[in-house]
């Protein structure tokens, strides 16, 4: 009888356990109903960097800043779901649930529809270990993917980065924290941020060793043998790729480290990255999805460039493959593709082609990535092949010519980077426009055209002057619009030799303000964040 009873139970604690398997579901909401949030009070809700880009950028507030409703959040864990993150762009949860729970949260008023992104419930465990990257084998070629796109020039005119957020989204960072390759970033305070979305926790510094060797190729140093392409940037290090599974939940990762890295004040993201194909069949991707729309990655790209960043992306190493295309994010008409070259500027056999599903260039630039020097486990000097390799070139060289912009506005480096390509005038599927030279750069008239007028500092004190360069003419009239609409003059003092006014904001009060100046029959608009001085 007791073995009886044994099996019995057995069996019932299976059906049980069946009964209560989790898994991970995004519930997307019909509005943000309910929020304590306004967007007439920024401050309370974005950080003063996330805040600070919008202003330099003049990129207006909209919904998707404010915060998910959190009435909608707590109805949730009240119908018994665990909810893991939110994404304010996209108004939606990660959550595990049961199938129960599931249907039960499905039918709330508040949710529009659903999706099943991941099997099972949040992963406990380590990831696999260090792994060392294809093809690898020391070389001191450092410099020649360096002056391909001119940054050896680049760093001669002493632009390495500095001042400028790079965030990086990848699978591990191991040994960043602690080699001799890395030193100079954490003795300098230039790791700003980090957080493992992976597992939900802050540790990063283990696992996969993908991301510490991209971090390589942008910020390591050793001796005179290796140098990144921009190792005085700031960095943002993201976990958000699971090696050993591949769902979509590592899109939504990405999300939500995009939403994170806005709020630390990333000015570019790199993402060595791509997604076509899971282990769940029914979650891949086609061709003809690859229009930058569809893919969830590829929409939270665009929504990230939307909050003035620049996003950096490999084009994919599909084109040996019968897909042979890009992969999404590299689809998003948003953001910037690297497709790889050899030392030789030959394409390289797996660099993934375009063109986008609907007719667009990709990739859009191209960079070493065959045989590219990195910085094995942040001590060895080594190589690698990939278009994950060519996407922190084109992103270190973005990052110098960022840092030469006295109000470090994104606005046209997009379009400059693409401009000073080797194919600019003839691209294809296979070559993009081409590699990028900072020489062209440099030398292209339009680059401070494209820069328009400046407002620095922004923010400013509001103990302080304010410069208002208008690059051309002098503005007949200068007026600022207060957060709830009041209008107000503004004192200021005309320089014909530097095309500039010099604005006295002392008497404002701390927030957000509009600056309108008219100049003829053109009224030119810039956000001016005044903080309180202390």
């Amino acid at each position: 009888m007791t073995s009886i009873f044994k099996i019995i139970g057995l069996i019932l604690l299976t059906i049980n356990l069946s009964f209560a398997q989790k898994d991970r579901y995004v519930f997307y909401f019909k509005d943000k109903s309910g929020t304590t949030f306004n967007l007439n009070e920024p401050l309370k809700f974005l950080s003063n960097a996330a805040l600070e880009r919008r202003v330099r950028n003049s990129i207006p507030l909209d919904q998707s800043d404010l915060p998910v409703s959190s009435n909608y959040i707590q109805q949730i864990r009240s119908a018994g779901g665990k909810v893991l993150f939110t994404t304010k762009w996209m108004n939606a949860a990660l959550t595990e649930v049961d199938t129960a729970t599931l249907k039960t949260i499905s039918k709330l008023s508040f949710v529009t529809r659903y999706e099943k992104v991941a099997p099972g419930q949040l992963p406990v465990g380590q990831s696999e270990g260090i792994k060392s990257n294809e093809n690898q084998r020391k070389t001191q070629e450092t410099l020649v993917q360096l002056s391909m796109l001119g940054i050896d020039v680049m760093h001669s005119d002493q632009l390495r980065g500095e001042g400028v957020t790079i965030a990086i989204m990848d699978s591990g960072f191991p040994a960043v924290n602690s080699a001799a390759g890395f030193n100079h970033l954490v003795s300098n305070n230039r790791l700003k941020d980090s957080y493992n979305f992976v597992f939900n926790r802050k540790d990063v510094y283990g696992y996969d060793s993908h991301g510490a060797d991209v971090l390589s190729i942008l910020a390591a140093k050793s001796g005179e043998s290796f140098t990144g392409a921009a190792p005085e940037a700031n960095y943002l290090l993201y976990v958000t790729e699971h090696v050993p599974t591949e769902f979509r939940v590592e899109e939504y990762n990405w999300l939500f480290a995009a939403e994170r890295a806005d709020s630390a004040g990333a000015d570019i993201i790199n993402t060595s990255l791509g997604y076509s194909r899971f282990d769940d069949p029914s979650m891949n991707y086609t061709y003809q999805q690859m229009d930058g729309k569809t893919a969830v990655i590829s929409r939270a790209a665009t929504l990230a460039a939307s909050k003035g960043i620049l996003v950096v992306v490999s084009a994919g190493n599909e084109g040996g493959s019968s897909w042979k295309y890009i992969t999404a994010p590299a689809d998003s008409p948003e953001v910037i593709a690297a497709g790889s070259v050899d030392f030789k500027k030959s394409i390289s056999s797996f660099s993934s082609t375009g063109p986008t599903v609907d007719g667009r260039i990709k990739p859009d630039l191209m960079a070493m990535g065959s045989s590219t020097a990195l910085l094995f486990q942040g001590t060895t000097v080594a190589s690698g092949s990939g278009t994950s390799f060519s996407a922190p070139l084109v992103a270190g060289l973005a990052a110098g010519v960022l840092q030469s912009r006295a109000d470090k506005s994104l606005a046209g480096l997009k379009g400059v980077l693409i401009k000073s390509g080797d194919r600019y005038g003839n691209p294809d599927n296979q070559y993009g426009y081409g590699i990028p030279d900072y020489l062209k750069m440099r030398t292209i008239t339009s680059i401070k055209k494209e820069i328009g007028s400046a407002l620095y500092p922004n923010p400013a004190r509001s103990a302080s002057q304010v410069v208002w360069r208008t690059g051309q003419h002098m503005a007949e009239s200068l007026q600022l619009v207060t957060s709830t609409g009041s209008l107000m003059k503004i004192n200021g003092q005309w320089s014909q030799e530097k095309k500039e006014w010099l604005m006295d904001v002392r008497l404002l009060s701390p927030g957000l303000y509009l600056l309108l100046s008219r100049q003829g029959n053109s009224m030119v608009r810039a956000k001016l964040l005044i903080q309180q001085d202390h």
